[in-house]
């Protein structure tokens, strides 16, 4: 299975993304802002900038722990970026919108 399902139509771009289980959800989140900027990972800017690391990563664990649905939704530049607990990253690049 792609990892990555692109959706793109005349307002927006998203990306959905799957968590690898040897990423992180920070690494799955770096991975899908690396396709929608045709990049390396290593050339993106550090997600601690935007967030903490350490919070998103507990609450996210804690949530899969619990099995308990959440969502996380913040912004990286032109992205907005969801985090739900089933490991899937959404980013929608706003400024198309």
């Amino acid at each position: 299975m792609d990892p990555h399902n692109r959706l793109q139509n005349s307002s927006q771009v998203e990306i959905q993304a799957e968590r690898r289980h040897t990423e992180s959800i920070l690494d799955t989140i770096l991975r899908g802002l690396a396709v929608l900027e045709d990049v390396p990972v290593t050339e993106l800017e550090p997600l601690y900038n935007h967030i903490s690391p350490d919070a998103l990563i507990s609450f996210h664990r804690h949530a899969k722990d619990a099995d308990t649905a959440i969502s996380v939704e913040f912004t990286v530049d032109e992205y907005t970026i969801s985090v739900v607990q089933t490991d899937t990253v959404r980013i929608r690049d706003t400024s198309t919108a």
